[in-house]
Order: C-alpha cells, then sequence, then structure tokens
C-alpha cells in the first residue's frame, strides 16, 4: 500500500520541488535561441548569395551595353542569361538565375533584372523552405 501511495504522489512532489528550475528554464529558453542563430546564419547566406547576385546583374548590364548597339531584343535576353549563367555562381543554395533583359533605344539603356530562389536549411524547421533574392542594373550606352 505504501508502495503504491508513493507512485500516485510522484507528480505531486515533482510539481512542488524546487530543484533543477535553472535547468529546466534553461532547456526551454535555449530552443527560440537556437532558432534565432540558424535564422540568422540562414539571412546572411542569403545576403551573401544577393550581392553575388547583384555584382553578377552589374557585370552582364555593362557587357550588354557594350553589345546593344548591333544585338535584338531576343539576342539581348539570350545574351543576358548566358552571362547570367556564367557570373553567378550555381551552389546547393541557390537555383539558376531568372533574367530578363530590356534594351531601350531611346535612351539608349540597358536593363538587367534577375532573380533567384535561396533555399533554407535553418530555416525549413520553422516551415519556410524558400526565400527569393532579387536584383537590377541599368547600364548606358553610347553609339558611336
Amino acid at each position: 500500500m505504501k508502495t503504491k501511495r508513493n507512485v500516485l504522489s510522484l507528480p505531486t512532489q515533482f510539481l512542488r520541488s524546487k530543484k533543477g528550475n535553472v535547468s529546466m528554464f534553461f532547456g526551454f529558453g535555449l530552443i527560440p535561441i537556437i532558432g534565432m542563430a540558424g535564422a540568422s546564419i540562414d539571412y546572411l547566406t542569403a545576403s551573401k548569395l544577393k550581392t553575388q547576385l547583384q555584382s553578377a546583374a552589374d557585370s552582364a548590364a555593362l557587357s550588354l551595353a557594350h553589345e546593344a548597339r548591333a544585338a535584338t531584343a531576343a539576342q539581348l535576353q539570350t545574351l543576358g542569361q548566358n552571362y547570367m549563367n556564367g557570373a553567378f555562381p550555381l551552389s546547393n543554395q541557390a537555383t539558376t538565375p531568372v533574367v530578363t533583359v530590356t534594351g531601350d533605344s531611346t535612351n539608349k539603356l540597358v536593363t538587367v533584372a534577375t532573380s533567384s530562389v535561396v533555399k533554407g536549411f535553418f530555416s525549413r524547421l520553422m516551415g519556410k523552405e524558400n526565400s527569393t533574392i532579387h536584383a537590377a542594373a541599368t547600364a548606358s550606352y553610347v553609339l558611336n
């Protein structure tokens, strides 16, 4: 009978006990801290890839401005996609960039707009698998 009473009183004893409260609160507090650290790592990865995407878009716009004098809109689009495929480093973290090239012969401008999907690592645990990054660049050209 005494054993049965001891077993039944265990939940009450557990709730009344003051021992180990720090460990319990530390354990519960560790969950959001790890989540925030993971989110910051995903943010830094996306930020680094956005910088690389912007650099590739800038280079593509400058290169296409040189070609814009003699190329058609379709040729500029193909050249822009090929240039971005070569200039943006492919990794397992981002998809191949989608590129839109527009040429404005009136103002002598070439605009490159691009986007890529970045795959999160830690953010997948929180339900957000992907983030989209965008970059745009405009370059002007002079007819000789």
